[in-house]
């Protein structure tokens, strides 16, 4: 009997070796539609696992970019609810709902993922050893960029958040897209 590792779920794996006994291991995690769904990076440097995830709309199109951010553990695996909303439900489509023709998005809950890491609760903030992790911005519950797309069924990007509260959708700071 083998033990494999997550078996009910896709997943692939990639090791980069380089000089100096450097080694970067990838493993990454797919839904169904073979949509990616985490990232999950390792290097033998740090020695931290480093997650990515991204969220897409009700219409499968990738909508929301959450920003990659380790954890204090060294293991290759699927971070279940890492990212979780203010109702500390795993981020969803749900979180990117539409108002009047525009995203409302909300923000992260900053007990766990990466708007932990981008907050007060930042475990890496007092290491001795990386004194720069007192430099690390705070996101205010906005680690991500969200992207809005035109309603005709084109693909094409209407409008997009950057990273931060004051650069979401809505707030005037957003990037917008005009197609003459």
């Amino acid at each position: 009997d083998v033990d494999w590792h997550e078996k009910d779920m896709n997943w692939q794996y990639n090791a980069v070796y380089a000089e100096d006994g450097k080694k970067k291991e990838v493993i990454s995690y797919f839904d169904g539609a073979l949509r990616s769904r985490q990232t999950v990076t390792l290097n033998n440097q740090d020695n931290v696992s480093v997650i990515a995830e991204p969220v897409y709309d009700a219409l499968g199109r990738p909508s929301m970019s959450i920003l990659p951010a380790p954890v204090s553990d060294n293991l290759l695996k699927y971070y279940r609810s890492f990212n979780v909303n203010n109702s500390l439900k795993p981020v969803s489509y749900k979180d990117i709902p539409t108002a009047n023709c525009g995203i409302i998005s909300s923000a992260l809950n900053s007990s766990s993922g990466v708007e932990k890491y981008y907050s007060a609760n930042n475990p890496f903030m007092n290491d001795p050893a990386k004194p720069w992790n007192k430099s690390i911005p705070k996101s205010e519950g906005f680690p991500y960029t969200v992207t809005q797309y035109t309603p005709d069924n084109t693909g094409r990007i209407r409008a997009q958040s950057g990273v931060g509260a004051a650069f979401q959708l809505g707030t005037g700071h957003e990037t917008k897209f005009y197609y003459g």
